[in-house]
């Protein structure tokens, strides 16, 4: 079970594309924090699970107190004994001090931090209120959070429509050295009025593609999501976590807002009809299991039976996301817009990804047994100097 807690909407950067828009500046109140963890046993016993994953969010959640995200995750663990309780966090990574990293090895806190790619992609959309740069900040405390070993992993949200450097791109990522997941510009917040063009979503699909390729001949490949993921799924490994293709709205996962509102996804904030009610005046599980919720969850089956029937691609995409859907024809119960770009993804990996992660893995075991044999070599060498 994982609850998004968006715990403000205040940011200390002026990003384009912002979900949250331009909303009023507002803070999580401490109680809604603790009605919230007060609620996560009846919520987690309905999903019949035992984990619980809480990820703070906003706006920038570092932007709230260290106390009493502290406090929170403190009264957390007294309240959630005997669950198998993760928090995480996803931050800009310009607000990251050695405070902030002592306040995330006490509480075990996985950091994801988003960054736009290199440097001229990422001040395109993510400059400071002032107008400068935010990149250096965010590299800098990416290595710092690596330096203490706390577990981060990085978001890339690329405008595909402008034009990319590849070999720029894919030599950020590799001087980043953490898993990543890239994910284009969607047409909510401050981007609303930017309607989603076809050539963003062919340009993104091209982008993963290069990028794989790319990634297939580095003898230290990197870990890029989507890519990853779908890879594992269509070899029968994993399933997909990535929401938009696990078609898991309401199903397991849930968001609160900084008012107390809860409703089925962090990018949902655009559409009241989302909104499920505020926790002040209900709990979790009413709220999770009301009407409105219940119809998010029919989605799929209505989408089996319509636009997604007899798709072979079903298991891997499950109807793409409901916000998006939403967004882009007024109504959840539509495919996803791109369906045709994300299933030419699908099917890029499904015959020519195979055959270059086999290639890879082929080489791979090749160098690992050289490897070996110089071991042993030097080994034997050294036994007859003695």
């Amino acid at each position: 079970m994982q609850v998004i807690v968006k715990v403000t909407t205040a940011c200390n950067l002026n990003c384009t594309y912002c979900s949250e828009g331009d909303k009023p500046v507002q803070y999580m109140e401490k109680e809604i924090i603790k009605k919230m963890i007060d609620d996560l046993p009846a919520l987690a016993e309905k999903e019949h699970t035992k984990k619980i994953d809480i990820l703070w969010h906003g706006g920038e959640p570092l932007m709230m107190p260290k106390e009493i995200l502290s406090e929170a995750m403190d009264y957390a663990r007294q309240q959630l004994q005997g669950y198998e309780l993760r928090f995480l966090v996803q931050t800009n990574g310009t607000l990251v001090t050695p405070e902030w990293i002592d306040v995330f090895k006490k509480y075990g806190v996985e950091v994801g931090v988003s960054i736009d790619g290199y440097r001229e992609l990422h001040d395109k959309n993510r400059r400071k209120k002032d107008g400068t740069s935010s990149y250096d900040d965010v590299v800098s405390h990416i290595h710092d959070l690596q330096q203490a070993d706390i577990p981060v992993g990085t978001l890339m949200v690329l405008n595909t429509e402008k034009d990319i450097d590849v070999d720029r791109l894919y030599g950020c990522i590799q001087d980043i050295g953490t898993s990543i997941k890239i994910h284009p510009v969607i047409p909510c917040g401050r981007a609303k009025g930017d309607p989603r063009s076809e050539k963003i979503a062919k340009n993104y699909v091209a982008l993963l593609k290069k990028l794989f390729v790319k990634a297939m001949a580095d003898e230290n490949s990197v870990t890029i999501n989507p890519l990853d993921e779908l890879l594992n799924a269509l070899l029968g490994v994993r399933t997909v976590g990535e929401c938009s293709f696990a078609g898991t709205c309401c199903r397991g996962l849930i968001c609160i807002y900084p008012d107390g509102g809860v409703g089925y996804c962090g990018r949902d904030g655009v559409h009241a009809d989302f909104l499920f009610g505020h926790i002040q005046n209900h709990s979790l599980v009413e709220l999770y299991s009301g009407e409105k919720a219940a119809y998010i969850r029919q989605r799929q089956a209505y989408l089996q039976q319509h636009d997604c029937k007899d798709c072979e691609d079903w298991d891997f995409c499950h109807g793409g996301c409901t916000f998006e859907a939403r967004n882009m024809f007024q109504t959840m119960y539509h495919a996803y817009p791109n369906c045709q770009e994300r299933r030419e993804l699908i099917e890029y990996l499904r015959t020519t990804g195979l055959v270059l992660l086999r290639d890879y893995l082929i080489k791979q075991k090749r160098k690992r047994r050289s490897q070996i044999k110089q071991h042993r070599q030097l080994l034997e060498e050294l036994s007859h100097e003695k």
